[in-house]
């Protein structure tokens, strides 16, 4: 596992009734400006599938060398495209798939699986990031090899009371291979129904874009 990176993650509804196209197109505009004021070191856009979770339409990731750059970056949740627009301040930890991830040029397009989970009742967000970080690391994983994606990313929400309690992150670079994580997720019922360490899970599955 890599060191944490900081980061910032924006979740976008759309306003009732949006087209989807004008949405994305909007949605883009708006990332875009943001990022000219924000000045991060990297910064992505992303698009909700047709067949996704309709909790929210777009999503903004944006990586900051320091602590720094990360304060001085405008904390804009207001943004006009949407309906409503959720921050999250992060620290990203790269479990799996560093080096794929690292060469990604700026050009790229691909596909990304996320899931925004709260803790389980009962668990300090100490303790819960702990066994995480546990659960990621062990040698027991459920999943099959085809649908673990060519990255796996945890972000853990900084702040006092941030809406989700862990966003996790599967990469791919082929619609496919993000079409057939979705479906075993949805055959599987996984994060359907809370458990020791999560609660009920919502998912996004994105179509990715690097805007620098």
């Amino acid at each position: 596992m890599t060191e944490p990176v900081r980061k910032r993650i924006r979740l976008a509804r759309a306003r009732a009734g949006a087209d989807p196209q004008r949405f994305q197109h909007d949605w883009r505009r708006a990332v875009e400006e943001l990022m000219d004021r924000a000045q991060p070191d990297a910064a992505a856009v992303g698009f909700a599938l047709d067949d996704a979770d309709e909790r929210y339409a777009g999503v903004s990731m944006a990586w900051f060398a320091d602590e720094a750059h990360l304060h001085a970056a405008p904390d804009d949740e207001s943004l006009p495209t949407a309906g409503e627009v959720i921050g999250l301040t992060v620290d990203e930890e790269i479990v799996r798939g560093a080096e794929w991830l690292g060469a990604r040029s700026t050009s790229d397009e691909w596909y990304l699986h996320m899931a925004l989970t709260p803790r389980a009742p009962g668990l300090t967000r100490a303790e819960f990031a702990r066994r995480w970080r546990d659960h990621a690391r062990g040698s027991a994983n459920p999943l099959p090899d085809e649908i673990r994606g060519l990255a796996y990313v945890q972000n853990h929400p900084r702040g006092e009371a941030p809406p989700y309690d862990a966003v996790n992150e599967a990469h791919f670079d082929d619609l496919d291979g993000l079409r057939h994580r979705v479906d075993w997720f949805r055959e599987h019922g996984i994060g359907a129904e809370p458990d020791e360490l999560f609660g009920v899970a919502a998912f996004l599955a994105l179509r990715v874009e690097r805007l620098c």
